[in-house]
């Protein structure tokens, strides 16, 4: 799970950080960029809680850290907040997150979301 969440996270900021790009650009247009983080943990939890179809881990995990690029935009602090909730009886379950990323006198949001379910869920009946 833990490796899950991080390459989920990974291509998360990536996503942001080229939203962020886009962001402060005046013109459309595209253009490469890159950024290398260095996040550290800032908060933890996890616990348990029972529902109507089982146990559930609740996991929260807060992390910061410097952003740096070659693009000036793009440099500053590195913020990512995530939650996974997952049944222990079936591994479905739920991660949410937010970035923020800190750039000088701007900041950037971000929110995502990702589902994980062994189970289909069943088709309508065709007439």
């Amino acid at each position: 799970m833990r490796r899950f969440v991080g390459v989920l996270t990974l291509g998360i900021l990536i996503g942001a950080a080229g939203t962020a790009w886009a962001a402060v650009t005046a013109t459309p247009k595209t253009q490469d960029v890159s950024a290398s983080f260095d996040l550290s943990p800032t908060g933890y939890t996890a616990k348990t809680c029972t529902g109507r179809d089982g146990t559930y881990n609740n996991s929260e995990l807060s992390a910061s850290g410097p952003l740096t690029s070659s693009t000036p935009a793009l440099n500053g602090t590195l913020a990512v907040d995530v939650t996974v909730l997952v049944n222990q009886s079936t591994g479905d379950g739920t991660v949410r997150g937010t970035v923020t990323l800190t750039s000088g006198a701007k900041t950037y949001h971000g929110t995502w979301s990702a589902l994980r379910t062994t189970t289909a869920a069943p088709r309508p009946a065709s007439s």
